[in-house]
């Protein structure tokens, strides 16, 4: 099984819903054969949480690539929480839930999808939501700073340390907010605690991560040997987006772009 990392789709910002519809039919005529990918996206799904119109539009075409075949996986980021990725409230939170997963009050960490939890393919894919903890400190000055919590670290230290999970062929821990390079306004705060949990453990696989919108590899860190900062999907803003392909069987060197992105299209 191959993974489809895509992040930052920012449906609602400018663009982007056109840029998304376009790679979405450019996965599907790429991967033919879609029982041999998983779509994980990481994050900031629309740009702003409020607004049930983007939630709608992001649905729909999400739901193209499951109607395709596609096992697609999502967790939140800091605009799916609320106005403009900097004011995160947790009701939003659960509409996110009620939206992708339909269930309001989902128990982060998620191992598989929550409508049928557990192993994909004998593979562990672990979702965590780093803004489980920061809607409760709601540091607007700041911004899109993220926090998994204590409560939530410890629900993955016991998951990972699980017969199911420690047995399985491989493992992948996906979140939205960078783990590596901390910036002031978009840090996140725990990362000593989920170094630890992750380290500690030892049978990390793959880290998948997006918010920066930089698209950079951060291999080998913390002792896993595949760490992918997504960049934004839809390239928000011109920045970089990446649509790294990713076949735990090989080599890093096998990962490559998809580069799904259409051609130059007016917004």
């Amino acid at each position: 099984m191959k993974i489809i990392h895509l992040s930052d789709l920012h449906i609602g910002y400018s663009g982007c819903e056109n840029r998304f519809r376009v790679i979405i039919d450019n996965i599907i005529s790429f991967c033919e054969n879609t029982h041999d990918y998983i779509i994980i996206i990481t994050g900031d799904i629309v740009d702003d949480g409020t607004k049930k119109k983007q939630l709608d539009k992001a649905l729909a075409q999400i739901g193209i690539l499951e109607d395709a075949g596609f096992i697609v996986l999502v967790v939140p980021g800091n605009h799916d929480y609320g106005f403009l990725g900097s004011f995160p409230l947790n009701k939003f939170g659960k509409q996110f839930n009620k939206f992708f997963y339909g269930v309001s009050d989902i128990d982060y960490p998620i191992l598989g999808h929550p409508k049928s939890p557990g192993l994909i393919n004998d593979i562990a894919f672990i979702g965590i939501n780093s803004m489980e903890a920061e809607v409760e400190e709601r540091d607007y000055i700041l911004g899109a700073q993220g926090r998994i919590g204590n409560e939530q670290l410890a629900e993955l230290d016991e998951l990972l340390k699980t017969d199911t999970v420690m047995n399985c062929r491989k493992r992948v821990v996906y979140l939205h907010h960078h783990p590596f390079k901390q910036r002031l306004h978009l840090k996140l705060h725990d990362v000593p605690e989920f170094k630890r949990v992750l380290m500690t453990n030892g049978n990390i696989d793959c880290l998948l991560f997006g918010h920066y919108h930089k698209g950079l590899k951060w291999n080998n860190s913390w002792g896993i040997k595949r760490c992918y900062d997504a960049g934004t999907t839809t390239s928000k803003g011109n920045k970089p987006g990446h649509h790294r392909i990713i076949d735990l069987s090989k080599e890093t060197v096998f990962d490559f772009d998809g580069d799904f992105h259409p051609n130059k299209i007016a917004d």
